[in-house]
């Protein structure tokens, strides 16, 4: 499937370019995905790639953005590359690579990498979590008495939940980053910890947990510590998110295709195609022949071949 269109990049030297400009920008995690994310659009949409040219122009456009607060959004960042990359293969008259790629219809999930070992045996399944529900609504209900209602965001401990995917690879990354959103939203309780657990920043992250214990009886704030470190040493790990894709051939759903706005470029309608994918819920669980899981960790875009990652 996917690793096809990948092939190209699959070499020693491709990879230590991008560890090393990785390197020299000192990119953050959130920077790190950006440029993954984009360069795997790069390779599938670009019949000549080269790619120390196209790294050095993501990282650049990387830095513009570091230093203009109002500017810094990744999807602002990726319109701009993108676009830079589709202008270019449309004034080269060739955009079938693009077209072929998008029209597949792929989906993309990305998840924590707690989840890799349970996933690449049995697939995505809604029943299959590392977390104990009972431990999560002992939690609820400590916040729950203090008006504190939705202290773990829109996740409900005692419904059956569901698998997400998304079209935009850009969604699904971003997804799997913050993965698992509950334990997010727990430790990013307040606008002042934005990005905390993103980040893996551990020591902001205690703060975000000292305080939201602020007024509760010894008991119950060792009960909320106990749970924070013990779901940071599941969750928090520095590897970066797995990827699972499939297409919506393999997974049932029907293949829709926008129309094309008049006067809109051939750029801009595949541009809009990536960046504004449609997001699918699925009730039923994902066998694993369904998936290919690829991984973002080691600055590598091929599936992991050795023993220590094999998918």
């Amino acid at each position: 499937m996917i690793a096809d269109w990948l092939e190209e990049f699959n070499s020693s030297e491709n990879q230590l370019i991008i560890t090393e400009m990785a390197k020299k920008y000192s990119l953050s995690r959130e920077e790190y995905l950006n440029l993954i994310n984009l360069m795997i659009y790069y390779y599938v949409i670009t019949t000549k790639p080269n790619t120390l040219e196209a790294i050095t122009t993501i990282c650049n456009h990387i830095k513009t953005y570091r230093e203009s607060i109002e500017k810094h959004q990744s999807g602002s960042l990726f319109k701009d590359c993108l676009s830079s990359f589709l202008e270019t293969e449309e004034k080269n008259g060739n955009l079938n690579k693009a077209e072929q790629f998008i029209n597949q219809g792929f989906l993309f999930h990305s998840f924590n990498s707690s989840f890799f070992s349970t996933i690449h045996e049995k697939g995505l399944s809604s029943k299959e979590k590392p977390w104990n529900l009972e431990e999560i609504e002992q939690i609820r209900q400590i916040f729950w008495k203090r008006d504190k209602k939705n202290i773990f965001g829109l996740f409900k401990a005692k419904e059956k939940t569901s698998v997400f995917f998304a079209e935009s690879l850009l969604s699904a990354s971003y997804y799997g980053l913050s993965s698992p959103t509950f334990f997010r939203k727990f430790i990013e309780n307040n606008p002042k910890y934005f990005n905390v657990f993103l980040n893996r920043d551990y020591k902001k992250a205690v703060e975000s947990i000292e305080n939201l214990c602020i007024g509760l009886d010894p008991t119950e704030k060792k009960t909320v510590l106990i749970f924070f470190q013990k779901y940071w040493n599941i969750f928090a790990s520095e590897d970066f998110p797995y990827i699972a894709i499939s297409t919506k051939e393999k997974l049932g759903i029907s293949p829709t295709i926008p129309d094309k706005f008049p006067n809109e470029t051939q750029t801009q309608f595949l541009l809009r195609r990536i960046l504004n994918g449609k997001n699918e819920i699925l009730s039923q669980d994902v066998a694993r022949d369904s998936l290919e899981i690829f991984s973002y960790q080691d600055f590598s875009f091929k599936p992991y071949t050795n023993e220590k990652h094999i998918v």
